[in-house]
């Protein structure tokens, strides 16, 4: 179902195929100042690749450009957001977002495979003429609402020299791109775009499970129930190193925990299987014409429970007692350290002027070293794995993800403080390292568990 529009200054809707724009979906850009919004929706639908779309698995949008000559002047370009509630990021709820041209044409695309809540389609220096927008269900069971954002911004392209071995640049291709788009004034000389990470509030608190389909694969989609925690992890069978890393919980505390890059350049790190002793982590500095440099920035190592790398010794999590002024006093457990898998999962800037597109997708990550480049100051052409958060998004790792929890086995019901604190080493160069910790509340009680309640004065 497509739903309304709301333009300022002027915006909204289209599609391909079987779609056919109505006038409230057709709409018409003249300024760089114009914006608009679209709301809809999709249902119990599965749509692959968008030339298998019709009327009821997607929905389509007109934009027709009359932009002034020299508009772009200046590098600059059109941005096509779509966001789904972050409630569902979760399994079988995963919308894609593709663009044609003028000439009917694949322009821009953005298709994460699962997990996400978000997607964001770029097109540097858009002629005029009318564009289709098309939102395709993937794979939906329920309905997904959505909400489209389109504007304007000064900000420029650059091509890099990676490969996937996955990647092909049809309609139907696995998410990928070895092209970087960086926002704002491009300068003159080559700079480099620092990274700014920070952790998010610790927030959505269960003391139960959720659906644990295969080893690595669970989701929510309200099977929850008990224990609190699955069957690999209180045995221990999730353990990095068996035997040595962690007890066996039988009561955990889940959360979600994200990390945002509100930085100007990307968050990566690279592991080079191959290379060196095969475990050492290398962060990626990209300059403004997209060439990078390279340093090292702790470990990266294989996760038995979730069967890809991960960026070990980053993040550090515990169970805080309260102390005076409500800050963290006593540390009462602190959560193993599995490292993460980031890729671009949510959108947390949508439709701010600080918003950009999505780089990096799900395959092309963490989950296989399928990516080279000759260019390579460290290992020319080697494979590498990567994690990594576009500036402006965020990694989101949902309450209900197998082999992140706190072990409260034999902790007191109460309140108590979460304290997420990244890099505390220093080893990842970013902008600042003030952001680095977040603080939440939690109250639990046997199987439940929530946010403290907000006392506020009248």
């Amino acid at each position: 179902m497509a739903g309304g529009r709301v333009i300022r200054g002027g915006l909204l809707a289209v599609a391909v195929g079987l779609l056919a724009a109505t006038p409230a979906q057709a709409v018409r850009l003249s300024r760089l100042n114009q914006t608009a919004d679209w709301s809809g929706s999709l249902s119990n639908t599965a749509t692959p690749a968008p030339d298998v779309c019709t009327s009821a698995t997607c929905n389509g949008y007109d934009i027709t450009l009359r932009l002034r000559r020299g508009a772009f002047r200046r590098p600059g370009g059109m941005l096509v957001s779509l966001k789904w509630p972050d409630s569902q990021l979760d399994a079988f709820y995963d919308l894609d977002l593709y663009v044609y041209g003028p000439n009917g044409k694949l322009a821009a695309r953005s298709n994460n495979v699962t997990y996400s809540s978000a997607e964001g389609a770029w097109l540097q220096n858009p002629r005029n003429g009318r564009y289709r927008v098309v939102v395709a269900g993937r794979d939906v069971i329920g309905t997904s609402p959505y909400r489209i954002h389109v504007d304007f911004k000064r900000g420029w392209t650059v091509h890099t020299h990676e490969t996937n071995q996955l990647a092909d640049p049809g309609p139907n291709a696995l998410p990928y791109t070895s092209d970087f788009v960086f926002l704002g004034k491009r300068p003159r000389k080559p700079r480099l775009l620092i990274p700014d990470v920070e952790p998010s509030k610790p927030a959505n608190f269960h003391i139960e499970s959720a659906a644990g389909t295969t080893f690595y694969q669970s989701f929510d989609r309200g099977l929850r129930h008990q224990p609190s925690c699955y069957p690999q992890e209180t045995s221990g069978a999730d353990a990095d190193h068996p035997g040595s890393q962690q007890n066996h919980p039988t009561r955990c505390l889940r959360f979600d925990q994200g990390l945002r890059n509100i930085g100007r350049g990307p968050f990566e790190i690279r592991a080079y299987p191959n290379n060196g002793n095969g475990t050492d982590a290398w962060q990626v500095v990209y300059r403004s014409n997209g060439t990078y440099v390279e340093r090292k920035a702790g470990q990266a190592e294989f996760s038995n429970a979730h069967g890809h790398i991960h960026y070990r010794g980053f993040e550090d999590t515990g169970l805080y007692t309260i102390g005076p002024h409500g800050r963290p006093a006593k540390l009462v457990k602190q959560m193993a350290d599995k490292g993460r898998c980031a890729v671009d999962t949510t959108d947390p800037a949508f439709g701010q002027p600080s918003n950009g597109p999505p780089h990096y997708f799900v395959p092309s990550t963490c989950d296989t070293n399928d990516n080279q480049d000759p260019k390579d100051p460290v290992y020319p052409n080697a494979e590498y794995f990567r994690s990594a958060i576009s500036p402006g998004w965020q990694d989101t790792y949902p309450w209900f993800i197998l082999d992140s929890y706190i072990d409260i086995s034999d902790v007191r019901d109460g309140r108590y403080l979460i304290v997420d604190r990244v890099n505390t080493s220093g080893v990842v160069q970013e902008k600042t390292r003030a952001n680095n910790t977040s603080i939440a509340c939690v109250e639990f009680h046997g199987t439940t568990a929530a946010a403290c309640p907000v006392v506020r004065s009248r």
